[in-house]
């Protein structure tokens, strides 16, 4: 890996002053710049469900904000990551995930800041943690209501990077609006393609919920 130094870059022709931080470096700076940088990204916000094959079933999500559409189209290919839990602490929904090996990929809207806030915190049910929470099961997935859309998933691979872990799943299954309440995947048509004028996604920015202006 190329490192570079810290110091003081100074533009001539903007007059931008630009601090180049040596992420190679063992002392903290770099960590806190990369936080406060990741802070002037304005991400989506996902909610990642999953459910145990077999009765009986437990059912749990987590929010990620690390969601990546479209890592390959075809075939279709997501990926999100996981934080790393501490020693002694492992993570209930990622050793769920590992034993069913698929998932759902629920995309919030902005009127859904209360399941993204559900979602992240932690909590001491150990069977159902969407008892509460408006959704329907299909093929053994839940999918969360009034979502932007959902993608029924299977993991393909779990990659450890640094402080998480990175999942790569594959689409099977793409379900609109018109999929709430019912046990019915959508085929993708003319009818029931979502319009980007009809939904606005919720979105994470300067560590807080943000809605698109």
């Amino acid at each position: 890996m190329r490192c570079s130094t810290l110091n003081l870059v100074h533009s001539a022709r903007r007059g931008v002053r630009r601090v180049v931080i040596d992420t190679c470096s063992q002392s903290r700076n770099w960590r806190e710049a990369m936080r406060d940088a990741m802070r002037a990204v304005a991400l989506p916000v996902v909610v990642v469900t999953s459910s145990s094959p077999d009765p009986p079933f437990t059912r749990r999500g987590i929010t990620c904000s690390s969601f990546t559409s479209k890592v390959s189209l075809d075939p279709p290919i997501l990926s999100f990551s996981i934080q790393k839990p501490r020693i002694g602490h492992p993570s209930r929904f990622a050793s769920l995930l590992r034993h069913s090996g698929r998932c759902a990929i629920n995309v919030l809207g902005e009127h859904q800041a209360h399941l993204g806030t559900h979602f992240s915190l932690p909590t001491d049910t150990e069977d159902n943690q969407l008892s509460e929470i408006s959704h329907f099961v299909h093929r053994g997935l839940p999918l969360l209501d009034d979502t932007i859309i959902s993608f029924s998933c299977s993991v393909l691979k779990e990659v450890e990077a640094g402080t998480a872990d990175l999942f790569l799943v594959q689409v099977e299954e793409i379900h609109t609006p018109s999929d709430v309440g019912s046990s019915a995947s959508s085929e993708p048509n003319e009818s029931n393609l979502i319009s980007p004028t009809r939904s606005r996604p919720l979105l994470y920015h300067g560590s807080q919920y943000v809605k698109c202006s």
